[in-house]
């Protein structure tokens, strides 16, 4: 069968999805994948437009062989989910389809990993459990060890165990643990679906779930999330609360941590300047007796561990790890004195009127990407995502995932949806440096017009309290759970407002009327202070059109993204920000959204949307 038969109407992917509709981007989309040459495929394909189907029926035709080996990594554990339950058991079903036979894939299998703190321990569980059953705190609906929803976050951290605390082979419940037995089963499958946390995580660790030069292609699916989670293991932070949470552990080695805070105190009282290394030369010897002495406690929880077992022995060893970690934090700045600007690619440090924070990132992913491709040597990477382009390039996307042009291939389809048929895009006349929080009238009307079903985006936490605070009938992030809000948002009856922030930009999907008008307060830049863009100014010299503007672009992508998640839906977008038009940038803006903006006063807004 040809790899364009598999769409086409009547044809066995029909034949299996019930309410299958034919695009034929998608099947395009595969033929590009399975004629790409390259190590990378970087794709962007719209909202609605089949991504999941593409991405793994595209690869396993393009690796064409009986046993392949596919990693699947997506950005939660939500979308694990949705892949196991819904996507994976069709794709397993149209390689099983006898006109899929020639391809020799009817016996793929699959299977998901999280991480080893979504499984019930056994070790605590004994200790916790009260004589109830492991069915009393496990998903009835897996057979795994996956710990309940229901259970609160508090039940879940005492059943649960880190990476930190796991004793692995040395605990008495090895051969029975959840974690590692769904590990096994899973390394045997064809097709893994991980999340990126998990992935980096088992990469940096040497702890992969199979081997890597075994793997015939690795999907990064929502791809736009892998750098900023990459970046997230190399973040290294040291202030006053975390040396106050250090002596609450740890209330015998008082003296080392109050050597600490009087480093830190020095550092605020001298205000020495970002970047000047130099200048932090007097405290070379204080910090190195710091180390030696966070050393000693070191050797001393190791050897209480070597003389217990069990519980208190996986106690002593997150102790430990938290003992590790803020020692590197103290050997990084030592390391760091001597060191001139040329040869630091990686850190920042800024500080507060209040308090002194010294911050360690890599700015600069592309050495840690490239390892990681190359640890992956006979498999080739494919980026999907509804947003990766900027206006019509990913050079920012590529710059960002350390791809060299050379070795990708880039397509870009648009979404299935007519935009400018079913919503209306408005940018309001709003300068948000002069009008500070000026989107209440613009709410109100949102409340009058739809009764509530509106979705209000803020760029900043103190935008969306100060706006959920002005109304009864409202939800905000930090009050009311996810769960609650995204059932609110699909009741079509909704009748109120939600204030969100960045983490609802993306990531959630929501049809039907329940959501009808969507308003973002402003374009959501990164902070100026931000310690990612002063790091990337030190490192690179400017940030704006090489970091903040892109990075904005692709978030407002996703954000307007949550309103049309349907062929069916309709409702009105509203931007209250002028600087998409008046701005110099503002055309890039413009091109990079998949709907026609229209510029208008506040006081405009409700005589146009009323025809």
């Amino acid at each position: 069968m040809q790899t364009t038969d598999i769409f086409k109407p009547h044809g066995p992917l029909d034949s299996l999805v019930s309410d299958y509709v034919y695009r034929q981007k998608q099947e395009e989309a595969v033929q590009n994948i399975t004629a790409s040459k390259t190590k990378h495929v970087i794709i962007e394909a719209g909202t609605g437009s089949g991504k999941t189907f593409q991405n793994c029926i595209g690869s396993l035709l393009s690796v064409n062989k009986c046993n392949p080996l596919l990693l699947y990594v997506t950005s939660s554990k939500v979308l694990q989910d949705q892949l196991k339950q819904k996507d994976l058991p069709l794709i397993q079903q149209l390689f099983e389809h006898p006109d899929m036979a020639d391809y020799g894939m009817e016996h793929l299998t699959y299977g998901i990993l999280k991480g080893i703190n979504n499984y019930l321990c056994k070790l605590k569980f004994f200790d916790k459990s009260n004589g109830k059953t492991v069915e009393a705190f496990t998903n009835p609906k897996d057979d795994v060890g996956i710990l309940s929803e229901m259970l609160s976050d508090k039940e879940k951290s005492e059943l649960s165990c880190s990476s930190e605390e796991c004793l692995g082979k040395n605990c008495p419940f090895y051969s029975e643990c959840f974690y590692y037995i769904n590990k096994d089963r899973v390394a045997n499958c064809n097709i893994i679906v991980l999340n990126y946390h998990l992935f980096f995580a088992s990469l940096l660790h040497g702890a992969f779930i199979v081997d890597p030069e075994k793997v015939d292609a690795v999907v990064f699916d929502e791809s736009q999330n892998a750098s900023k989670i990459l970046r997230s293991f190399t973040e290294e932070t040291m202030d006053y609360k975390r040396i106050d949470y250090m002596l609450k552990l740890f209330p015998e080695h008082t003296k080392v941590f109050d050597m600490c805070k009087d480093v830190l105190s020095d550092v605020q009282i001298n205000e020495f300047k970002t970047w000047c290394w130099q200048e932090w030369a007097c405290y070379l010897t204080d910090i190195r007796n710091i180390v030696d002495r966070l050393d000693m406690a070191i050797r001393d929880v190791s050897a209480m561990m070597e003389a217990t077992s069990g519980l208190f022995r996986s106690k002593l060893k997150w102790k430990k790890s938290r003992l590790n970690g803020f020692r590197k934090v103290w050997w990084l700045i030592a390391e760091f004195i001597n060191l001139t600007d040329a040869d630091i690619k990686l850190n920042y440090f800024f500080y507060s009127e209040k308090s002194a924070e010294i911050s360690f990132c890599t700015i600069d992913l592309t050495d840690n990407f490239r390892s990681i491709y190359d640890g992956f040597s006979n498999a080739f990477f494919l980026h999907s995502s509804a947003t990766l382009f900027v206006g019509d390039k990913p050079d920012f996307y590529m710059q960002q995932a350390g791809i060299e042009s050379e070795t990708a291939t880039c397509f870009i389809y648009p979404a299935i949806f007519d935009y400018n048929k079913q919503c209306s895009a408005y940018v309001l006349n709003l300068n948000p440096k002069e009008n500070g929080l000026s989107m209440m009238p613009v709410i109100e009307y949102a409340l009058e017009t739809f009764g509530g079903k509106t979705l209000v985006l803020c760029t900043s936490i103190k935008a969306m309290k100060y706006y959920y605070e002005q109304f009864d009938n409202a939800l905000c992030q930090t009050i009311h759970s996810k769960d609650e809000i995204l059932e609110t948002l699909r009741n079509p009856n909704n009748d109120k407002i939600v204030f969100a922030t960045r983490s609802f930009f993306e990531g959630i999907d929501v049809k039907g009327e329940g959501l009808s008008c969507l308003i973002i307060d402003k374009l959501p830049f990164l902070q100026p202070n931000d310690p990612l863009v002063k790091g990337w100014e030190h490192t690179f010299g400017g940030s704006f059109m090489e970091l903040s503007l892109p990075d904005m672009i692709l978030l407002l992508k996703q954000g307007f993204g949550r309103l049309i998640r349907h062929e069916t839906d309709c409702g009105i977008f509203i931007l209250g920000d002028n600087r998409v038009f008046k701005a110099r940038y503002g055309s890039l803006i413009r091109k990079s959204l998949p709907v026609d903006l229209i510029l208008v006063d506040v006081e405009m807004l409700s005589s146009l949307t009323s025809d």
